[in-house]
């Protein structure tokens, strides 16, 4: 995962970009803008290359190339890991968007993790939906939210070992999936055959009886 340090420009711009109020239909009423907007200036400044243009509305918050992208930042206390959650509220399922920017700010506003990148249509395909109240490793999830791993999104450039570790991540969600198909094949098969060996045929005196009676 690629880190970039925070410039004071950097801060200085994003506590510009917003006025910091309660968004409508804010989960934290507006107390993450902050970071929301780092994001935002650092997907900005790392491709700037690209004729990067800013949007920031509901629907998404920068173009490049003729693409709506929309910045996902999360605030982290500690160095996120390929298994931490991209996370979308579900409320959010309907924003006219072509792709999701996911990316991680320190709590002391000092540094920025490229998590990775994907498309709306993929990120749903694959997602899987928390409900609100629900916990997952002490953390309760506000809304209903649409989850994904960080190593299920695509890679912006990384050096080799951060490239190992992504591809054993990825292996072994592969590997536990197919565990999982292969269980409920068997459980499936060994159904069947129990509700055929207790499915007994009757035998003829049976069927002389009923036609007698």
């Amino acid at each position: 995962m690629n880190c970039y340090n925070i410039t004071e420009t950097q801060l200085e711009r994003a506590q510009k970009l917003y006025k910091f109020k309660a968004l409508d239909k804010s989960i934290m009423q507006g107390k993450c803008n902050i970071v929301g907007a780092l994001g935002e200036i650092m997907v900005h400044d790392i491709f700037e290359n690209l004729n990067i243009k800013k949007n920031s509305t509901f629907n998404y918050d920068l173009m490049i190339k003729n693409h709506k992208i929309d910045v996902k930042t999360c605030k982290i206390k500690h160095e996120p890991n390929y298994n931490c959650n991209a996370k979308i509220p579900a409320y959010q399922r309907f924003q006219r968007t072509d792709f999701y920017f996911f990316g991680f700010v320190t709590a002391d506003l000092k540094k920025y993790y490229s998590a990775g990148y994907i498309s709306k249509k993929d990120f749903f395909k694959i997602a899987t939906l928390k409900k609100e109240g629900e916990n997952e490793n002490n953390f309760v999830f506000r809304c209903d939210t649409y989850i994904v791993k960080i190593f299920q999104l695509n890679t912006f450039k990384m050096d080799k070992q951060t490239k190992a570790e992504l591809s054993r991540l990825r292996s072994e969600n592969a590997f536990l999936k197919e565990i999982i198909n292969t269980q409920y094949k068997n459980a499936l098969n060994a159904l069947n055959f129990a509700n055929n060996s207790t499915t007994t045929k009757p035998d003829a005196s049976t069927k002389e009886k009923r036609i007698k009676g």
